[in-house]
């Protein structure tokens, strides 16, 4: 993910549940640079949430295969800093 390029993805999938905070700011700091507008980003720990312009839509929860009664799932949209 950190060498690919996000520019025309509408849908990025973070499996970040296990990930380091090294690791975890590259990939915020890259998704929220070259994710475009109306991007979707699903995550499991809500670290998106330090990109001002992420706007957390959806919280849910959803079985997994090592959890069956479920793991919380964030769901954000990439937004213009400063808009709804």
């Amino acid at each position: 993910m950190l060498e690919s390029n996000l520019a025309n993805v509408g849908v990025l999938i973070l499996a970040n549940q296990c990930w380091d905070r090294s690791l975890t700011r590259l990939a915020v700091a890259k998704a929220a640079a070259e994710l475009p507008l109306g991007a979707l980003v699903i995550e499991y720990t809500g670290a998106m949430r330090s990109a001002k312009c992420m706007q957390l839509v959806a919280c849910t929860c959803a079985p997994v295969s090592w959890k069956k009664d479920g793991i919380l799932f964030h769901v954000w949209v990439k937004r213009g800093e400063g808009q709804e």
